[in-house]
């Protein structure tokens, strides 16, 4: 069932028992009203009663005239009578069948006012004491035309409901309309959207109610999948030109060497090409697939306790051995007395990778020269700067050296894919670590890599 038809039975549903329940409060108040007068009219006639005949040697002629006047019409049903201190009928002839239980005569004289409603008769009595002696006047009749009134009144209420049940089913229908119509601009504007042209976004509205924060939200998402579309195609673009470079060098060496008879010698500098392109092709697939890795949602990962000082040593001494001739200093300044201000939570090999990346691209770039690793602790944060002497990066590149097999100009003489300092990046994005580049051209480059402590 659609929203707007749920909501239309809803709203309905809730102004039907509305009108029900103010129907069954004005129904029981006439009622209520009804009964009480019918009450008083008959507790007028046992007054009057007990006036005509045990007043009226009391009163004068002119009163007993007003008297008999005022009450001479009956009730419907009307019966009326007297009874005396034996529970004898007096004053008024009873006729057969036509009196009043013995029991709800000594009752009356008992409670001195009673009064009573059995289905549609109505009841009243009371004990009247006069010079004459002690007597019990009872009323009883038939509330006809009150009857006839609340029958009315159902009547008028039950058409009253159900026509206000129907013009509300209608109202709610444009209502509901009304109100979920940006909701139906909103889905016609999504299904336009698709891959070939996500930079279509939605119409927000006045930027104030639910509506369009829902718009928002939703342009907010478009935005991310654009930047994450456009990522993947570069990715792959990019992916694919650096996968076919090694591959067509390797088949093309096997083709050449394949055309004719060769020496030992040959053959063996033919491997060595071929290997040193198997071994960039590893360390482009080996670098693919980091970056899979570290586009993975780091909650799913295995998370350890790692000191931040002792990661740093055991990823320069890593890079230390691949390039034996490679010179750095470590240093560490202003290091804490409690060894858990350097603690974070992280995937050590995930960390060991991002480290080594940058420590390595120092060393590459500055052709071995010196290299100053430093450890500083802050109040509020661990921050790691790895500085070198080399060729630097251009200005115009240094926005773009992060994005995936990017290589500034000054680079392309130096062996390397572009990825390790994207997937670097990556990495320490996950651990909420930033990583900031300071460069000058052939003057030298400082990585900063800031740990928030938590």
């Amino acid at each position: 069932m659609k929203i707007k038809n749920k909501l239309t039975l809803l709203f309905m549903l809730i102004i039907a028992v509305l009108l029900l329940i103010i129907n069954f409060y004005i129904y029981s108040l006439s009622q209520s009203y009804a009964s009480n007068d019918f009450f008083k009219r008959l507790r007028e006639r046992v007054y009057a009663t007990a006036n005509v005949f045990l007043e009226e040697d009391e009163v004068s002629k002119k009163a007993f005239m007003e008297f008999q006047g005022k009450y001479l019409e009956k009730f419907p049903g009307e019966i009326i009578r007297v009874y005396d201190s034996l529970n004898q009928p007096a004053f008024i002839p009873q006729p057969l069948h036509t009196g009043f239980p013995k029991t709800l005569i000594e009752k009356i004289r008992k409670e001195k006012v009673y009064q009573e409603k059995v289905k549609n008769q109505y009841t009243y009595g009371i004990f009247y004491v006069d010079n004459q002696g002690d007597f019990v006047i009872i009323a009883s009749a038939v509330d006809e035309i009150g009857d006839a009134k609340l029958i009315h009144l159902r009547i008028v209420l039950l058409v009253g409901f159900v026509i206000s049940v129907i013009l509300v089913f209608f109202i709610g229908r444009i209502f509901t309309k009304q109100m979920l119509k940006p909701i139906s601009v909103i889905i016609r504007q999504a299904n336009k959207i698709t891959e070939t042209n996500l930079h279509l976004r939605l119409n927000e509205g006045n930027r104030k109610d639910e509506l369009a924060e829902l718009a928002m939200t939703f342009n907010s998402m478009l935005k991310r999948l654009e930047g994450a579309f456009e990522l993947q195609q570069d990715f792959i673009g990019n992916a694919s030109h650096e996968l076919r470079t090694p591959l067509t060098s390797i088949i093309g060496t096997i083709d050449v060497t394949l055309s004719r008879e060769r020496t030992a010698d040959e053959y063996r500098q033919v491997l060595n090409t071929i290997m040193e392109e198997t071994e960039r092709l590893h360390k482009i697939s080996d670098g693919l697939l980091n970056i899979a890795q570290a586009n993975f949602d780091i909650s799913n990962m295995r998370m350890d306790e790692i000191r931040i000082d002792d990661l740093l040593e055991e990823a320069k001494d890593i890079v230390q051995n691949q390039v034996p001739g490679s010179i750095m200093e470590l240093n560490f300044e202003n290091m804490p007395v409690a060894s858990d201000e350097l603690v974070i939570r992280g995937n050590k090999n995930l960390l060991l990778i991002a480290l080594e990346n940058l420590i390595e691209n120092a060393n590459k770039f500055s052709d071995n020269r010196k290299v100053n690793i430093n450890l500083l602790n802050e109040p509020e944060r661990v921050v790691i700067t790895i500085k070198d002497c080399g060729i630097g990066i251009p200005e115009k590149d240094i926005l773009h050296v992060m994005q995936t097999f990017y290589r500034a100009d000054n680079a392309r003489t130096f062996s390397g894919s572009g990825i390790g300092l994207s997937l670097s990046q990556k990495i320490l994005h996950l651990h909420k670590a930033k990583l900031e580049i300071q460069s000058k051209d052939r003057i030298g480059t400082t990585v900063s890599v800031i740990f928030p402590k938590t």
